[in-house]
Parts: structure tokens; sequence; C-alpha cells
């Protein structure tokens, strides 16, 4: 799996280990109204969307931004559960993210998000490229929003995946995490 941004936060977990005895809390899910060929359709419904694009893509971004920080923060939690327990070294923490991230789950759930992120340029150009018709606009608008829908159920996945994972350690070490 190539180096990414995810890649980076499981390895800084692994290491990173933080002396807090606080359990972190998962963000919750901003509401997200969903754009339909109906809302497109609807003039002045399309030109509200249009006229302000980052209202419309900005929940979904930092829910998503919010999600794997949150993410991280749990990990690095849990690997300092299994420290303080006397049942995990920094090393082993290390040598689990590493493992994390060969595990063919977790690294197809991380390439899925990936790819998905790729494709995000196209629609996000088109529906903020005003030479381009409403319409055709709205319609990016509404491939953006899908997108970003994809992307998050990818980085659920991921994390998962991951969760899975900590629990069978915890498991296997006789340890309480959660």
């Amino acid at each position: 799996m190539p180096f990414n941004l995810v890649t980076a936060a499981l390895l800084t977990a692994a290491v990173a280990l933080q002396a807090g005895d606080e359990r972190p809390q998962s963000p919750a899910a901003p509401a997200i109204t969903e754009i339909s060929e109906a809302d497109c359709q609807d003039s002045g419904r399309r030109t509200a969307l249009l006229g302000d694009l980052d209202a419309v893509i900005e929940p979904t971004s930092s829910y998503g931004q919010a999600l794997n920080s949150y993410n991280e923060r749990l990990m690095e939690w849990r690997n300092n559960q299994f420290v303080r327990a006397g049942r995990w070294t920094e090393g082993d923490a290390a040598r689990f993210a590493a493992a994390l991230l060969q595990d063919p789950e977790f690294a197809n759930a991380a390439q899925s998000g990936l790819t998905l992120a790729e494709q995000v340029l196209a629609p996000a150009t088109s529906a903020a490229d005003e030479s381009k018709p409403p319409l055709e606009r709205c319609h990016s608008l509404i491939r953006l929003q899908s997108i970003f829908g994809d992307i998050l159920r990818a980085v659920q996945q991921q994390w998962s995946v991951a969760d899975a994972r900590y629990a069978a350690e915890a498991r296997r070490l006789g340890v309480t995490i959660d």
C-alpha cells in the first residue's frame, strides 16, 4: 500500500502513546441534506445550492476529517491501554500498526477511499465552473455529494476493520480496552 495520510496516521498513533485515560468520543454525524434531481430542476433551489457550494460540501468534509481524527486518537488511546496494562511496548504498537497496514481488508478499504477521493476533482471543478449551465453544475454537485458519501462509508469500513483487529488483540492479551 502506498504511503498516504492514513499510513502516517497509523504510524503516528503507534508511536505517539498519550498518557490520558479518557476514551475519545466519536464526533456527532451532521445533518446532511441530500441533493436530488428535483432540487436541480427547481431553479430557486438550484440557484441557492450553487450560490453557496461550501455550505453543501462543508458538513460532509468536516465530518470526514473529524471521523479520521477521532479514530486516530482512539488508536492512540487503545495503544496506551495495552502499554499501561503491561502487555505492549511502543515497539509492539508500531508492529501492530504495520501489520494493520498490511491487512488486506484494511488496505482494500483504505484504497477504496483513496480511489474515490481521486474522483472528487472533476465534479468539484464542474460544480464551481460558472461558465457551465446551472443544471450541469447542479448535477455535478449531486455527483460530488455522492462521492463524499461513498468516501465516508469507505473510511468507516476502514476504521471498522481496525476496531475488529484491536478487539481481537485485546482478547488475545486479556485486556479490556472499550
